[in-house]
């Protein structure tokens, strides 16, 4: 039977056919598939919003593969209290990914960040036994649904003071870096099927810290490979900010030098900061997409690059408009950070993303 050019597009939505590049292509495919064609992941972060916003969802639904709970799967939120497990949003997540088709990753099994109350008032001696336990529970909870864990987030902060620039918390107090392969030998033993993942944040940037966090970065991966403990990806935030100094093609050599250690690579939390940009939103967003547009183009350049996922999908929902991050970071005006507009209707940074994945060799 003669395929329309109607035909091949709906059947390209839905990642069953090869793409062929062109502008209006581009346009009428979704990211989802315009990634998938070079075997990349494309997917976003959700939270209450996937629930409460139907316009929202269902855009969503068109435009990725996959998708990582913001904050129902983090340790503060599913643990209340030292006995409860609140598995609720995690669980309701799930369930819609399930039935949209689409793929979910676990974000995060443990994080010296945000511990609740409870937590930081618990004997340090008492932490081992609490770490196993969460891992434990989690894991067999979600054993086998979930495309890959965050396992740990965030081991290192540049600026911090404890030795080989470990970020400093609960965990971290009570075992020093063994709390790290401590949580990778439990998640292995707990869901041998999912994948078990590294998650960092400031690698993207080429300043004093980013070089920092990418040695030591490497040097933990090692330290778990030489440990024999499972490790299959490591992911990359790129929280991308203009005004930091950046050199994308050494952070392609960083990539490499994590492909040769035989890990996939996630880019996990993508968007941009655009408050150095000036003039009109046309022209911040001009900017900004040219920034995501070449920094992701320089990354997909890594053959063990497999996913992308943004931090959300569309500027309503952007964390850099939280009131605590406007004050943290001293912006002055609302970020335009994502690949959609308030009105989710698509900005030049969603064609970035669509020409980057178009142009990658396969």
């Amino acid at each position: 039977m003669r395929q329309t050019r109607r035909d091949c597009l709906t059947l390209l939505g839905a990642g069953l056919l090869p793409f062929r590049a062109s502008a209006a292509g581009a346009e009428s495919a979704s990211l989802r598939a315009l990634a998938a064609r070079t075997g990349i992941t494309f997917g976003t972060a959700a939270t209450h919003e996937l629930f409460d916003d139907e316009t929202y969802r269902a855009l969503i639904v068109q435009q990725c593969g996959i998708i990582v709970p913001g904050r129902g799967l983090k340790f503060d939120w599913l643990r209340p209290d030292e006995k409860s497990f609140a598995f609720e949003e995690g669980d309701r997540l799930l369930a819609f990914a399930k039935a949209q088709g689409l793929a979910m990753r676990g974000h995060t099994l443990i994080w010296n960040d945000w511990p609740p109350d409870w937590l930081k008032r618990a004997p340090l001696s008492t932490l081992p036994y609490i770490l196993d336990q969460h891992v434990e529970r989690v894991m067999t909870h979600y054993a086998g649904a979930l495309q890959s864990w965050d396992v740990v987030n965030e081991p290192f902060v540049a600026w911090g003071n404890a030795p080989g620039g470990f970020r400093q918390g609960p965990w971290y107090s009570a075992m020093g870096p063994d709390y790290i392969f401590r949580a990778f030998q439990r998640a292995a033993a707990a869901d041998p099927r999912t994948k078990l993942v590294l998650n960092e944040a400031w690698t993207e940037r080429s300043d004093v810290y980013g070089l920092a966090v990418r040695k030591s970065l490497l040097r933990l991966v090692d330290q778990i490979k030489d440990k024999g403990l499972r490790l299959d990806a490591i992911g990359l935030q790129a929280h991308l900010d203009p005004a930091i100094a950046y050199d994308d093609a050494s952070f392609v050599d960083f990539l490499h030098a994590l492909e040769a250690r035989g890990v996939e690579i996630y880019i996990t939390e993508l968007d941009i900061n655009d408050a150095s940009y000036s003039g009109s939103f046309a022209e911040r967003d001009k900017q900004a997409a040219d920034r995501v547009y070449t920094f992701l183009k320089h990354a997909l350049s890594v053959k063990a690059l497999g996913m992308v996922v943004c931090w959300g999908l569309a500027d309503r929902y952007t964390w850099l408009r939280e009131p605590s991050v406007l004050a943290a970071l001293k912006l002055t005006r609302l970020a335009r950070a994502l690949p959609y507009d308030d009105d989710l209707q698509p900005k030049p940074m969603r064609d970035a993303l669509a020409r980057a994945f178009l142009e990658r060799e396969i």
